[in-house]
């Protein structure tokens, strides 16, 4: 089921946008708390019911003023009255802090003032609202349970026995981080995340279809390349990672493209070599057979002509075994610590014949070099082809020279002719497996 990228990018983004959702719910959850708004929002809450109290006319003020001028019996039921109204803890406060009437004593019955002093902190404002004095805060009963709470004395100040400056504290449980999330936060909250949620699946389609199709692509031309296709360039686009596979790719099939030419040209060119050697034997053992070699000297020459064109294949031959195990590796360089001269004069001896019946002059300029850390037999077949491929492409007449110098701390090689040479535009495919340049060239050096 998710094997499709394009399906894993879409849900990994839905994935994050809800952890994230989630780790912003824990820490507002964490830094919520007893933070301000939660009492803020409280203190509002319970504002509203006491206007929506204030509101009912000449009875919403009677509760308030009973609640404050009554004494008694009379007093506690006006008490107990406006907190089942407000739906909310009663308190009657002295100006000086002790709690006078409580409704959560009174309807658990208890002897004891659940608080025995109460800070209000509260703040007159003159006419504010009417000279109600108000001011939200929290406090802490002996279950250390907090309580937000707003104190406010009623208008009407009367002589009341000198009690004009009792107070009334409505009070409510102060709200945790969770109830005033869900109470306050849960919609906004609940509609940034529809809307993230939105753009976020947009955005994933988007990079998805930006990411999955360009290697689409690139996957059907891997396809038709693998069917011996090459002509597959795939179009470079996309984000940085996906341009450098496709670009990669490209390159990719350019060189297998080349390799191929190249090996078919190698083929027929081993095929051409192979048969000319095959010729010869084939035609020398024939006339033998035939007894056209009617004297020791002719089937001599004959014999001498098949064992020439014998070790010519043999050469052919050992040469693509070599080729084939630099393939596969089994023919790892084993340097040794030697002295390069004596092996570069026998190179020069080695080809010295060849040279003689091309009709070129070999030379050597062999600088005083110290020992070497190098692999001989690897050196020798370097040498010995270029050598060898140097005198057969330089016209009759012509010089080759093998000369060796040291320089920056390295052994250095050169084999120079004063043959035509290496076209500028092959140059930079001398390297390459089975390539040769034009064969027309042959005899200019061109190889």
């Amino acid at each position: 089921m998710l094997k499709s990228l394009r399906l894993r990018l879409i849900l990994s983004y839905i994935f994050i946008l809800l952890l994230s959702v989630l780790l912003t719910a824990l820490g507002l959850l964490f830094f919520l708390r007893l933070n301000p708004a939660i009492i803020a929002s409280d203190q509002q809450e319970l504002t509203q019911r006491v206007n929506r109290l204030r509101e009912d006319g000449n009875n919403g003020r009677e509760l308030f003023n009973n609640a404050i001028q009554l004494r008694g019996r009379e007093q506690v039921e006006a008490v107990l009255e406006l907190g089942r109204d407000l739906n909310s803890r009663i308190l009657v406060v002295s100006n000086d802090g002790d709690v006078e009437l409580d409704t959560a004593v009174l309807l658990n019955n208890s002897p004891e003032n659940d608080i025995t002093r109460i800070n209000l902190r509260v703040q007159l404002n003159s006419g504010q609202n009417n000279n109600r004095r108000e001011q939200p805060n929290v406090f802490i009963d002996k279950n250390n349970k907090r309580w937000a709470y707003v104190a406010l004395q009623p208008p009407g100040r009367g002589n009341n026995n000198g009690r004009n400056s009792d107070r009334i504290v409505i009070a409510k449980p102060l709200s945790s981080p969770l109830e005033y999330i869900s109470g306050n936060l849960l919609i906004p909250i609940f509609n940034s995340t529809a809307i993230s949620g939105i753009l976020s699946i947009i955005l994933a389609l988007l990079i998805a279809q930006s990411v999955a199709s360009p290697l689409r692509k690139l996957a059907a031309a891997t396809n038709k390349v693998a069917q011996g296709n090459y002509d597959q360039a795939v179009t470079v686009s996309g984000p940085t990672e996906v341009r450098k596979v496709a670009s990669a790719f490209n390159n990719m099939v350019e060189r297998v493209e080349a390799a191929q030419v190249a090996q078919r040209d190698f083929v027929a060119n081993v095929s051409h070599e192979l048969k000319t050697p095959l010729t010869s034997i084939q035609g020398y053992s024939q006339a033998i057979k035939d007894d056209f070699a009617d004297d020791p000297e002719t089937a001599k020459r004959f014999a001498t002509i098949i064992n020439d064109e014998a070790d010519r294949m043999h050469r052919m031959v050992v040469q693509l075994l070599d080729l084939a195990r630099w393939d596969s590796n089994q023919t790892p360089l084993q340097p040794i610590r030697m002295d390069v001269v004596p092996l570069l004069n026998a190179i020069v001896a080695k080809v010295q014949p060849q040279a003689k019946q091309q009709g070129v002059t070999l030379s050597t300029d062999l600088k005083p070099l110290p020992a070497v850390s190098l692999d001989g037999d690897r050196m020798n077949q370097v040498l010995t082809n270029l050598m060898a491929n140097a005198i057969k492409y330089t016209p009759e007449g012509g010089k080759v020279r093998l000369s060796a110098w040291q320089a920056d701390g390295m052994a250095h090689f050169a084999v120079d002719d004063n043959g035509q040479g290496i076209p500028a535009e092959d140059l930079p495919r001398i390297f390459e497996r089975f390539y040769r340049v034009d064969k027309s060239r042959v005899g200019n050096g061109s190889e």
